[in-house]
């Protein structure tokens, strides 16, 4: 068992890892674990390494972007190519297990034909495409169904893509499927496979749930795919957008041009219920709301916005900004000292006319004051998490 141990440590050290980070690797060593062990792995700076109390030896050496290694189990030099740009620290597991994948046996070998991989597939991904809780049923992506021995119907073949929202018509359920059909053969083509997985950070939770980000991304999509020879109608998709994001606020007065659309907000998974019979219920807490602010340029140059009495300044890059603000206090939910923002005013200022709309009890509409907007006073809007957020949350001032 120590021999297997051993091995399997030696293989595991020819797999790329996720990021350029050899300097790292090498100066501060490595920790593996194989089969449930933790087992350090330590390289000194004369170009040897050690492992498991040094029953596994042997050298090391770089090579441009590869790591060179062989040992005692495998006297034959192995390198691997390491991705560039990346940082000391990283989580590398979802791309350390999508490259080992693709270094399975695929039956490209002279008279070796590829052998069954959905176990291995299954049990790779299974447990890495799962919400902070472990729960792989949760997952935007979920394996859970693919190939699963142990759980009942778990091999059933099936990849979920469990973050995509049922359309309302079949042309439009139609339209999302052919994309679908569109980005596998895209992908599946060697030369369209990514090299490295993109960390976005909270970029993803911030400016890319926005309506108008979400629609720039599906047009470079489409692009893509339409330079590949799977050209689609944007028309469907189009419709489907502005289902998804009815405008809250179209507001134009000469070139002036104002829309206030609502965006997506992830809501958080708050605990444990007990319930009846012994059970226990998970709720989200969806009392959180967000809406995108867009202007064009003449009304960036004519016009200025307050929100709830406060000056709200667009960012100075003309893009866009959102707000996040508490709908309604539900039981249960996050944070249940911080009181709803309702009644919620966006006023527009302009020298020496003005015009304020408040948002509806069901934050689905900017309805017109019969008062004139009154002059914003106090400081700006700042409620940043970070600073190249463009999201400001009510809740933080």
């Amino acid at each position: 068992m120590r021999l297997l141990l051993a091995a399997t440590v030696f293989a595991a050290l020819a797999t790329p890892a996720f990021a350029d980070t050899i300097d790292e690797v090498v100066k501060h060593g490595i920790v593996l674990n194989v089969q449930g062990m933790d087992i350090e792995v330590t390289y000194t700076a004369d170009g040897k390494f050690t492992a498991m109390d040094g029953q596994v030896t042997g050298a090391w050496k770089r090579d441009g972007d590869k790591l060179c290694t062989s040992s005692n189990f495998d006297p034959n030099e192995t390198c691997a190519a390491y991705p560039t740009d990346k940082k000391s620290g990283d989580s590398f597991d979802l791309e350390l297990a999508y490259r080992a994948l693709e270094q399975a046996d695929d039956g490209s070998g002279p008279g070796a034909p590829g052998s069954d991989q959905r176990g291995l597939i299954g049990e790779t991904l299974r447990h890495l495409h799962a919400d902070r809780s472990g729960n792989n049923h949760r997952s935007e992506i979920s394996f859970d169904k693919f190939w699963n021995p142990g759980a009942p119907a778990g091999c059933l073949g099936l990849v979920e893509f469990r973050a995509l929202e049922s359309m309302p018509c079949v042309p439009w359920s139609s339209a999302v499927a052919l994309l679908w059909s569109a980005l596998a053969t895209h992908l599946l083509d060697p030369r369209h496979r990514p090299t490295a997985l993109r960390d976005w950070g909270t970029e993803l939770h911030d400016r890319m749930l926005l309506p108008s980000a979400l629609w720039a991304d599906l047009e470079a999509v489409l692009v893509e795919l339409a330079a590949d020879g799977l050209a689609l109608d944007p028309a469907p998709f189009r419709e489907i957008w502005d289902w998804r994001f009815p405008p809250l606020l179209r507001w134009q007065e000469g070139e002036a041009v104002l829309e206030v659309h609502p965006a997506l907000e992830p809501w958080p998974l708050i605990c444990d219920f007990p319930r009846e019979g012994g059970f226990t219920s998970r709720f989200v807490d969806g009392s959180l709301r967000r809406f995108e602010i867009t202007a064009n340029a003449a009304f960036r140059r004519e016009w200025g916005l307050a929100l709830a009495g406060r000056p709200l300044e667009l960012p100075a890059d003309g893009g866009a900004l959102a707000v996040r603000y508490r709908l309604q206090r539900l039981y249960p939910c996050l944070h249940p000292a911080i009181a709803p923002h309702l009644p919620l005013v966006l006023s527009l200022h302009a020298t020496p006319k003005g015009q304020a709309f408040q948002l509806n009890e069901e934050g689905t509409a900017f309805l017109a004051e019969t008062e004139a907007a009154t002059d914003p006073q106090g400081q700006p809007w700042r409620g940043r998490r970070r600073n190249e957020d463009v999201t400001i949350d009510l809740r933080l001032g």
